[in-house]
């Protein structure tokens, strides 16, 4: 069976809902707001996977402009051959605001992938863990090599709603 979630999803009840209730609700609610930013209707082919409704979740939180935590420690970045000196110059060698938006946001719900647009990664106090390594090979410009960031003990990598900002790693 199918189910098509087309309007916000709400309910009432008497008593207090049960967990599987409210976690249904969530999903729904999600649901209908990822739908709405696509513009799209995606079908429910059953239940979801935990990770598919946690990333869903996410998801939702942010384009409701929530900032929402993911469940990632560390990104790496592939610096492109030549740009490596570029690159090391623009990054704080303290820990700083860090905001990387590129592209859409890949997500896959039910064995379907969906490109979610206007999202961004935020963190606000993130440091390059492997400088010295990359300031090792900066002579080696034909080069490419992979950047590794995270985030301070305490911060973790946000989701957001994509904005402009002076701190853009990516475009």
């Amino acid at each position: 069976m199918h189910l098509f979630c087309r309007t916000r999803a709400s309910f009432s009840i008497d008593r207090e809902p049960s967990e599987v209730l409210v976690a249904l609700h969530r999903f729904l609610d999600a649901l209908t707001v990822l739908q709405s930013h696509l513009g799209t209707l995606i079908p429910i082919a059953g239940p979801p996977s935990p990770s598919e409704y946690e990333e869903l979740l996410t998801i939702a939180d942010a384009l409701a402009g929530r900032p929402a935590p993911l469940r990632f420690q560390a990104l790496t970045a592939t610096v492109r051959a030549g740009h490596l000196g570029s690159f090391l110059s623009k990054i704080p060698e303290i820990a700083a605001g860090i905001t990387i938006s590129h592209g859409d946001y890949p997500l896959t719900l039910f064995g379907r992938d969906y490109a979610v647009p206007g999202l961004a990664m935020r963190s606000p106090k993130t440091v390059l863990v492997n400088r010295a390594e990359l300031i090792a090979i900066v002579a080696m410009q034909n080069a490419e090599c992979e950047a590794r960031f995270e985030p301070e003990p305490g911060t973790s990598f946000l989701l957001v709603r994509g904005v402009d900002s002076k701190d853009r790693l990516a475009e």
